[in-house]
């Protein structure tokens, strides 16, 4: 960055920042003590310091120091179950297709915002999300007693973690064809090396050395994007892609 340019983003954070609406997340690794060293930040020549948080939103999703999204997990589940008992309080009609649908609509994007990023880890928080479709089609009519797979059969819904994996897909799917944004090169290395199993997009998997490293979309993604055959990967449309995935 040249000196001019450093002066220009100043004034421009000085114009049109305001020290009361920014803080400072200090991201620091997972095993960390909590005398971490934190450095603290202003804006152009004004006194005053920026205060230090330990979690931020950006964007709908939060996340804390250590790039963690347990508190987001948390905050869906909480708005999705309480949206999910509106909507059974509030229709009157016991119709259990209607009410899937109105899950569908008012519940489930709660539960499927920005999966790529902030898709669950540990077991425990995926098994919170898919709890709430769980309890919600366990209290339609006649379905009590009958396991959470016959229940979702018997509506043609998919369980909320194989949408997520879907979800996924897809977006590797823009990603490597060009259709979103995003420097391809920068996510994912192809294979070069033609085999004989499989198709010919794959992907290489990059060694990680944590499970939050694991679990980052380029690297979750290329097992079951490897996975594919090649008549999936194929299509030259994201909705004959999706209609065949």
């Amino acid at each position: 960055m040249s000196y001019s340019s450093a002066i220009n983003e100043s004034e421009w954070s000085i114009n049109w920042l305001s020290p009361s609406k920014c803080t400072v997340l200090h991201v620091r690794p997972s095993g960390s003590s909590s005398n971490y060293v934190n450095f603290t930040y202003h804006i152009g020549s004004r006194p005053t310091d920026l205060s230090s948080v330990d979690s931020v939103t950006d964007l709908g999703v939060t996340y804390c120091n250590r790039l963690k999204f347990s508190m987001h997990v948390d905050h869906i589940v909480y708005k999705a179950s309480m949206r999910a008992n509106l909507v059974l309080h509030c229709f009157q009609s016991r119709d259990r297709v209607l009410l899937s649908k109105a899950f569908c609509t008012f519940v489930r994007p709660i539960l499927e915002y920005s999966s790529a990023i902030r898709n669950p880890v540990y077991k425990y928080e995926i098994d919170k999300i898919e709890a709430v479709q769980r309890r919600f089609l366990k209290r339609l009519n006649g379905f009590f007693t009958l396991p959470y797979k016959s229940r979702l059969a018997k509506l043609g819904l998919d369980n909320l973690y194989s949408r997520r994996v879907k979800s996924d897909l897809v977006m590797c799917y823009k990603i490597l064809n060009n259709q979103v944004c995003v420097d391809t090169d920068t996510l994912f290395t192809r294979r070069t090396v033609n085999l004989t199993r499989g198709h010919c997009a794959k992907l290489y998997k990059s060694r990680t050395v944590s499970v939050r490293d694991g679990n980052f979309f380029s690297n979750r993604v290329v097992n079951a994007w490897n996975s594919l055959p090649d008549v999936v990967v194929s299509p030259c449309s994201v909705a004959s892609y999706k209609h065949r995935l």
